[in-house]
């Protein structure tokens, strides 16, 4: 089912209106924060998804797409060189208004787009299509789209492949934010027994040495996580 999105008034002017904020736009953006994604190094995962959605559906263009408070980042791009753009601007601005697929077949046409910087000038948007980022507390973190310089249409198994895509795209950004959310709490973890002035070793079943604080390296120089097993006398 594609999504026609919101139609604004007000001050916006024909051919460029800018989307409105969601409704739960403040618990949207922490929960975006919360993923700790934006603005982070290039991951290969990432290329690799829109590199694929870019080859599936034969566009020249395919983002990963998060939309933030005043513009939207681009954590993964094909087809582009920019790395982000002002969010009134934003084609997934409206994407995320909704959960369904955002789709514009023809931007000239579209009262909401027919004058967009992003129309008229670089990269010439003629054709968007966008699946929003629904993260696993239900907001819609930004979108995996595809863009064309030229109007077209999405076919039905092409339109599919987008969302099923999307679904990976959140799968990963979940796993970012679980990874990010456990070096943080063994930070903490760390910085506790740190603080403390009794030497800790913890060992794994296998013996290995998974947790050091600072007071055990000064008393047993040498001993770090992931080292082998060694005799238990040497904890001692």
């Amino acid at each position: 089912m594609i999504y026609k999105g919101h139609v604004v008034s007000g001050n916006s002017k024909p051919g460029f209106q800018p989307a409105i904020q969601p409704d739960n736009e403040a618990q949207r953006l922490a929960d975006l924060y919360a993923t700790a994604i934006l603005d982070t190094p290039v991951q290969a995962e990432f290329d690799d998804l829109t590199m694929l959605v870019s080859n599936i559906l034969e566009m020249p263009i395919a983002l990963i797409s998060l939309v933030d408070k005043e513009r939207q980042w681009f954590k993964s791009r094909v087809g582009l060189e920019a790395t982000e753009t002002s969010r009134d601007v934003s084609f997934c601005a409206h994407a995320i208004l909704g959960t369904e697929l955002f789709v514009v077949e023809d931007t000239s046409k579209d009262l909401r787009f027919a004058t967009n910087p992003l129309v008229c000038g670089y990269p010439r948007v003629g054709f968007y299509a966008g699946a929003p980022l629904i993260s696993r507390h239900g907001h819609a973190l930004g979108t995996l789209c595809v863009i064309d310089h030229r109007p077209r249409q999405l076919q039905p198994q092409q339109a599919a492949s987008l969302l099923q895509l999307a679904r990976i795209c959140v799968a990963l950004i979940d796993a970012h934010r679980d990874q990010y959310r456990l070096q943080h709490e063994v930070a903490v973890t760390q910085r506790i027994f740190d603080s403390i002035p009794d030497a800790v070793i913890a060992c794994d079943d296998q013996g290995r040495v998974s947790f050091v604080n600072g007071v055990a390296r000064l008393w047993h120089s040498g001993v770090e996580q992931g080292q082998s097993p060694k005799p238990p006398h040497v904890y001692h």
